[in-house]
Order: structure tokens, then C-alpha cells, then sequence
């Protein structure tokens, strides 16, 4: 519920939302006589447009306050070309915010009737992200259309407050992996309608691994013996997919840690297929001198 009402000639209004009312907010241009019409409607999203007889020096006029979700506020006077009293007030809405203002001014048998539209942002929208961790081949960010009356909308990607373009029309968009490291990256999607109000999602993560695992290799005490470890700080490893050679014929496979001793000095050189969970995959050579 939107409720405007006159407070001894200054306009004001109550919202209330599920049984919860805020504090009451002025409206600006005063009344410009008792016992008036006003009308409002209320954006599910927050705010509203309302509109009340009003008038300044150029005469009677309906004056107009649109309050945005975000708490911003654009406000009009609106009058007929010859003037003279306000009859018949009425907003239509569109639920979603919008507001189309309807009057007659001036004397009967010489009476305007006016209209005028109030926009409000595209709606809240759902957009998709990948969950858990992806390659950046996965990385496809997808949203469903802005509900708004006052298409077309454009769309745009931010990535870490970087905007993407989106192609017209387009309600997907594949990231290009040249520009993804490893980690976790912010994503928004932003819609503008066609009077260039906007609306931006809240950020989601996008975590991506680029790379495959690495290797870590150690002398173990007792000469002779290394201890390998595969690590990914990632997604994590895929140990099922790793394949170790230690150099002297001697292969093991599918954990991520290893522990072997060799017979006979040299210069033996370990070869390890890595993998990781969203499959990122490697081959590391590590050369290793037994004395």
C-alpha cells in the first residue's frame, strides 16, 4: 500500500509493506486546495509515483513524485495548455512500478485531458552462475529478461567491476578465458531499458581454475627416498587421474601423495600426470640425483 494524503495543504505519504509501515515521507509541492484527489501506486519493489493537485506561479497543475528502490526521486509538474481547475486525477499502474497519470484541467466544454508516463527501472531479475568451481570453458554467466514495459532492454556484464558487453538480445554469455585468472571472481548483470534506467543484480561468485595441479618434491630422511606430494589450491585434486613414473620402471597411480625409495644412486627424472577436479591436466618433470 502507497497512501498520499493532505497534511494541512503539504503532501505526504505512507508506505506499508506485509503489515509493516515506514515512517512517513513528505512529498514536496503543497496542495493547492483542500479536500483534493490524489493517487498513487507502489513499486513491488520499493517506492513508488504518486500525484496530487498542486500548483507554483504558472498556475494549477498536477504535481508528480516518482521514488526509486534505491531511494532516489524525480519529481514533475504537470498542466494542461490553457489551464484552469484539475478534475478527474487517476495513475494507472503496471505493477512494476510504472505509472501512467491521467487528468482533465480547465472548464467543462473547454477542458484538456492529459496523460503522461513515469518509468521505473527494470525489475529485479534471477541470474545463474556456475556453482562450486569451473574451467574457464564452463564459465557461462545466463539471466532471464528484465520485467519491464519499456523495452528493449540492453544488458551488460560486470566482472570485477569490469563491464562486458552482451550482444543484442542475448541472455547468456560465455566469458572469454583470456581474461580469467584463478579465483574467485564477482559477477553482476546490469539492464537498461530503453529511457536508460538501470538496474544492477547483486554480485555472485564465479570461481574458475585455470590451472592443473602442481608438485611438490622432498628428500625423505633414510637417503635414497623422495616424498611427493600433488597439490591444488583450487578445485582440488583429481587423484584418481594421477600417474607417477619414478625414472627407474618403478609406476604408481591414483593418490595425491607418494613415497619411494630408490635402489641405486643416479640421476633419475619423475614424471607425474596431474589432474584436477573440473579437469585442468598437466605433465611435470622433475629431476632427482640419488648419491
Amino acid at each position: 500500500m502507497r497512501l498520499v494524503y493532505d497534511a494541512n495543504g503539504a503532501p505526504r505519504v505512507i508506505e506499508n509493506d506485509i503489515g509493516a509501515s515506514s515512517e512517513t515521507l513528505p512529498l514536496g509541492l503543497p496542495f493547492s486546495a483542500p479536500n483534493l484527489a490524489a493517487a498513487s501506486v507502489m513499486n513491488p519493489l520499493g517506492g513508488g509515483i504518486s500525484a496530487w493537485p498542486s500548483g507554483n506561479a504558472n498556475g494549477p497543475g498536477v504535481a508528480v513524485r516518482e521514488d526509486f528502490p534505491g531511494r532516489g526521486v524525480q519529481t514533475a509538474v504537470l498542466r494542461g495548455g490553457r489551464g484552469g481547475p484539475i478534475e478527474g486525477l487517476a495513475v494507472g499502474r503496471s505493477g512494476l512500478g510504472d505509472g501512467l497519470i491521467g487528468f482533465m484541467q480547465g472548464t467543462l466544454g473547454d477542458a484538456a485531458i492529459l496523460a503522461a508516463q513515469a518509468t521505473a527501472p527494470p525489475a529485479r531479475f534471477f541470474v545463474t552462475v556456475p556453482s562450486g568451481w569451473v574451467n574457464a570453458a564452463h564459465a557461462v554467466i545466463s539471466w532471464s529478461p528484465a520485467p519491464t514495459i519499456n523495452g528493449p532492454v540492453r544488458y551488460a556484464i560486470t566482472r570485477d567491476g569490469r563491464v562486458l558487453p552482451v550482444g543484442s538480445g542475448a541472455l547468456r554469455l560465455r566469458l572469454d578465458r583470456r581474461g580469467l585468472g584463478s579465483g574467485s571472481h564477482s559477477i553482476q548483470v546490469l539492464a537498461t531499458d530503453a529511457d536508460g534506467q538501470a538496474t544492477l543484480t547483486a554480485a555472485r561468485a564465479l570461481k574458475v581454475d585455470t590451472q592443473p595441479p602442481v608438485v611438490r618434491l622432498r628428500r625423505a630422511r633414510g637417503g635414497g627416498a623422495v616424498v611427493l606430494s600433488v597439490l591444488d589450491h583450487y578445485s582440488g585434486v583429481n587423484a584418481r587421474a594421477v600417474r607417477v613414473s619414478f625414472g627407474d620402471g618403478k609406476r604408481e597411480g591414483s593418490r595425491s601423495s607418494y613415497r619411494h625409495r630408490y635402489a641405486h644412486p643416479g640421476i633419475y627424472t619423475i614424471v607425474v600426470d596431474v589432474a584436477d577436479r573440473v579437469g585442468n591436466r598437466g605433465v611435470i618433470r622433475r629431476p632427482v640425483k640419488v648419491t
